[in-house]
């Protein structure tokens, strides 16, 4: 998440805080019942921290004036978390500031972050940072002595029901009118619901923001999410890809994995036929001579999975290894976050083309051109990737007529299944494009290499 984003969702919860005059110093307060013992929550994420699996949505809606003019601001929460693996995601929609989507799903070692609902995932090797990730129930107020309605069963889970008003909170004068219901967890003492309404302020606040509020928290699943699901489309981070003893730079995103070595090409191209042997890939051709020429680039296949192994000459000495990873069909997941609760807002499984991406937004120099009304860009490193909803032969066909005619000789050309690999060669620079369907659309990665 950018800075500026963050900074803009923490702005949003603190006006909210604000207007209900709540101490800074408590923004992350405790939900206090009442009595004592099992009655009193000194931390109304403690009792979350028991759980095996939960999923958490929550809401918050202002709506009212600024300076005398209509102002709305929404935010969506949405929180799923299993042993070692989380899920969030957070909107926000309102008058000031253009929409703005974030999620991440943390997994495996891994982590991936979406900055649209209709873009594509970016993944890395790694945990997601903590910072990113903002547990819901953290939100929540203090209560001082909400009344005691009874006990309800709330999605599987016997709770204590109270109600409370804007008695039972610490808020400035002129106090709005406030009313709200809550549930809490018989066995673990964690928040179940929470629903608060707050009405427009008598007088507006130091910069005119008048507004009502409505908050809505419910946890559902517990204990019942096995595994967080990954969306259909994103192309997961491999793992399971070794590299030489000797790697430096190791960089693993999705679908990709690069870093340079000091052995030879002969001793790379042996320790993949073997390592990835013994994970059910197989090579598409012969094994490369000890004195071929580089760049060389190898195709290995698992399935309806195509493997791109490209070994280039380093600065200053050794090689680069560059290693692509595509499916034929689209990738493994389901249809939308199935651990979300039902009538939820959710990301949209089935993304649609994005903005288009231009040249200077990839960063290829001018005499690699980037193949028109592309979408989805992510980069890292020396790769870029990008998607596009033309077939594997017209992007093939368009980059056969447009290199040579920027200065670049074919080195290398392949044509596993239904992917092409083209290899293109400029005095000391080296250029790899990947074109692989990735139905229904078609995957291109271009990799550079020299200077």
């Amino acid at each position: 998440m950018t800075t500026k984003k963050l900074i803009s969702f923490a702005v949003f919860l603190l006006a909210a805080w604000l207007l209900l005059g709540c101490n800074l110093a408590s923004r992350l307060p405790a939900i206090g019942l009442g009595g004592s013992g099992n009655n009193l929550i000194k931390d109304a994420t403690t009792g979350l921290k028991t759980l095996q699996s939960y999923h958490v949505s929550f809401s918050q809606d202002l709506n009212g004036d600024l300076a005398g003019k209509p102002y709305e601001k929404h935010m969506q929460l949405e929180l799923t978390k299993a042993t070692g693996q989380v899920d969030f995601s957070r909107q926000l929609d309102g008058t000031e500031d253009p929409a703005s989507f974030f999620r991440v799903i943390s997994r495996d070692n891994a982590n991936y972050q979406w900055f649209s609902q209709d873009g594509g995932c970016a993944g890395e090797a790694g945990k997601a940072e903590e910072s990113v990730v903002l547990e819901p129930a953290s939100l929540l107020p203090t209560l001082k002595s909400p009344k005691l309605l009874g006990t309800e069963d709330v999605n599987g889970l016997s709770a204590r029901h109270y109600e409370f008003t804007q008695a039972d909170m610490a808020i400035a004068e002129p106090k709005p009118e406030v009313s709200g219901e809550v549930w809490i967890a018989e066995n673990g003492g964690f928040v179940v619901k929470f629903q608060m309404s707050v009405s427009t302020p008598a007088k507006p606040d130091k910069e005119g923001l008048s507004v009502s509020q409505e908050w809505d928290y419910e946890i559902s699943q517990v204990n019942t999410i096995q595994e967080i699901d990954m969306p259909e489309g994103c192309m997961e981070v491999p793992l399971d890809i070794p590299v030489m003893a000797d790697a430096q730079e190791v960089k693993r995103s999705s679908g990709l994995v690069s870093y340079s070595t000091g052995v030879t090409a002969a001793e790379v191209v042996q320790f993949y036929e073997d390592k990835l042997a013994g994970l059910g890939w197989t090579s598409t051709g012969p094994t490369p001579a000890n004195d071929a020429k580089l760049p060389l680039s190898i195709i290995i296949e698992k399935g309806e999975e195509r493997l791109s192994l490209t070994i280039s000459p380093g600065d200053p000495s050794g090689l680069d290894i560059d290693i692509t990873l595509f499916r034929l069909t689209a990738a493994r997941g389901t249809t939308g976050n199935s651990t979300g609760s039902e009538g939820t807002s959710q990301p949209n499984p089935n993304p649609t083309p994005g903005a288009e991406v231009s040249q200077v937004e990839s960063g290829l120099p001018e005499d690699i051109p980037l193949y028109p009304g592309v979408t989805d860009l992510f980069k890292t490193g020396n790769t870029i990737r990008v998607t596009s909803s033309n077939p594997v032969s017209s992007i093939a066909d368009f980059y056969s007529q447009q290199m040579p005619a920027r200065g670049w000789t074919l080195f290398n050309s392949q044509n596993p299944n239904d992917a092409v690999l083209q290899i293109w060669q400029k005095e000391s620079r080296v250029v790899s494009i990947m074109i692989t369907p990735n139905n229904p659309a078609t995957f291109l990665v271009i990799t550079q290499e020299g200077n």
